[in-house]
């Protein structure tokens, strides 16, 4: 790996961990009320169970499809990155129409930003490499920084769009609540 790569790749973590200690020290000023009540957390532990599930699933695919394929499309650290996006995508859409993704006491607003930010990016990312060395300069196979990127904003725009149309549909329901 070159000094830039490096250079890169230490910078974009040291910038991910600043933006996760501010995002935790503007969330301090409600730490003293609950955020998720009874349900929505049984709720979450149900997601995480469909979550665990759908990873031991997409690993024991990954498993047979590395066995039987003498060459793959994808190298080992994309493929377990991309199966940590299947798990998390499958426990944030659950606990989205659960409704227990986003606590009561928060706008999900900002959450939905930064996700979208995370999606611009990650595509922007993806695109850059993509330009560089192309889809498959390995010989055949994707590189694991497309594949991290590509699967990284998927994942966004799967809780994105699972949240918008959850919200849509309370809408459409709360309109059919005050028509009744």
């Amino acid at each position: 790996m070159s000094k830039a790569y490096l250079l890169g790749l230490g910078v974009g973590i040291l910038a991910g961990l600043l933006v996760f200690v501010i995002y935790r020290m503007a969330n301090k000023k409600g730490k003293g009320c609950r955020e998720y009540d009874e349900r929505q957390i049984a709720a979450q532990g149900r997601a995480a169970r469909a979550a665990m599930f759908a990873h031991l699933i997409y690993a024991a695919v990954c498993i047979v499809l590395y066995a039987a394929a003498e060459k793959s499309v994808l190298d080992l650290p994309g493929a377990m990155m991309l199966g940590i996006c299947v798990s998390v995508g499958v426990f944030a859409v659950s606990s989205i129409w659960s409704d227990a993704y986003f606590s009561a006491s928060k706008s999900p607003r900002s959450t939905l930003l930064l996700f979208g930010v995370i999606v611009l990016v990650q595509g922007f990312n993806a695109w850059r490499h993509v330009q560089d060395e192309g889809w498959f300069p390995n010989g055949g196979q994707m590189d694991s920084i497309v594949v991290m990127a590509l699967g990284c904003a998927g994942l966004m725009l799967a809780v994105i769009a699972a949240a918008l149309i959850r919200f849509a549909v309370e809408k459409r329901q709360e309109a059919r609540d005050e028509e009744s």
